[in-house]
């Protein structure tokens, strides 16, 4: 959602951004139906498959705002106001939409409840995208001023890191380790510029199997962690939002580092394919309507983000009076993930052809 564009865009970070934006509106349409049962089989179980939305779009932030020329006060003016006035406009929409439906459908002193999580906890993303911008111009000397073989260190703390709280959350083990520093989300922005950058001595097929291999390995592990067919915490990992150890709701676990990275570098090395099957696929996505398709979601996908919710106001408070099997629901949740996305890439289309509100629409 965030980052600094060369002159030429790069058709891989475009894709990568569009599946992000399409993990995250799908797997808040999920969290709409958290006790929804199919076959015995709870089905907000499937939000696993699009939980790397986040982490994947901080990958590519990072590729994108690493290892630049920054200006510190330049960087500022320039990029906070296309986070904040989008986010300060999306949010006055929001509380419209949700006294307009409130007041419509419901008891009218629902509104202050409702209220009472704007604006902290609206689209929490964006706290932490801020909190990331902060912290980008000392990262990017980091990356500037180290070899290739040092952020490989970097990344080897990580993954070590990683493996290590896991493991301690297992065994319910207290420790006193404090990895912080580099166990953050800021660690994803790293991860993200160093995949983008290292070439691996391997063909582009053979890293695009592995990764397909990886990232649905990981992800059936990970469905059915969450119904209690394989044991939860050694999948997740841990509580991120009640731990010491990172303040976030991103997710650091070795499994979902793992998957993230697989799911970048198979599509960009999709890109770098010249044979096979790979090459006919790269050839799809290299059509010029699709890839106009997959550009302009991307560059809408900031305002996608910050509008998704308010398109699921109305959905969600419906769906909370209505009784669905569990093939209904399946059926419901299909076109509510195609419904969804499709209305909020709409809306911000719409906004950014208003000239006044263009500026706030998110549309980069």
């Amino acid at each position: 959602m965030i980052g600094i564009y060369k002159k030429e865009r790069i058709k891989y970070y475009d894709l990568l951004r569009t599946l992000a934006i399409f993990g995250v509106i799908i797997s808040h349409v999920f969290l709409i139906f958290p006790n929804a049962e199919v076959m015995h089989f709870k089905i907000v179980s499937f939000r696993q498959v699009f939980m790397y939305a986040v982490p994947l779009f901080l990958m590519i932030s990072g590729a994108l705002l690493l290892n630049r020329d920054i200006e510190i006060k330049e960087f500022f003016k320039k990029r906070l106001s296309r986070i904040i006035t989008p986010f300060v406009f999306y949010m006055i929409v929001h509380v419209i939409v949700l006294c307009f439906v409130l007041t419509l459908f419901f008891d009218f002193k629902l509104i202050s409840c409702y209220l009472a999580l704007v604006p902290f906890e609206y689209n929490w993303y964006f706290w932490l995208i801020l909190g990331i911008y902060i912290t980008v111009p000392v990262i990017n000397k980091f990356v500037q001023h180290s070899s290739l073989k040092e952020i490989e260190y970097f990344i080897a703390v990580l993954f070590l890191g990683s493996i290590f709280y896991q493991i301690m959350f297992i065994l319910n083990i207290t420790h006193y380790v404090n990895l912080n520093l580099v166990l953050c989300p800021v660690a994803y922005l790293v991860l993200g510029y160093y995949l983008s950058v290292r070439d691996f001595d391997m063909s582009p097929n053979k890293i695009i199997a592995i990764s397909i291999l990886l990232f649905i390995a990981i992800t059936a592990i990970k469905v059915l962690s969450v119904d209690g067919y394989l044991p939860f915490e050694y999948v997740t990992g841990y509580d991120i939002t009640t731990s010491p150890r990172v303040a976030t709701k991103v997710d650091l676990g070795i499994f979902e580092l793992i998957r993230v990275s697989s799911l970048f570098l198979m599509v960009r090395y999709l890109f770098e394919s010249k044979s096979g099957i790979g090459k006919k696929i790269r050839n799809v996505f290299e059509n010029s309507s699709i890839v106009n398709a997959y550009t302009s979601i991307s560059r809408a996908s900031y305002g996608m983000y910050l509008v998704n919710r308010t398109v699921l106001i109305p959905v969600e408070l419906m769906v909370a009076t209505m009784a669905l099997s569990g093939t209904r629901t399946c059926i419901f949740i299909l076109i509510l993930m195609v419904a969804a996305n499709l209305i909020a890439y709409i809306v911000v289309i719409i906004f950014n052809r208003i000239p006044f509100i263009k500026r706030f629409s998110g549309y980069h």
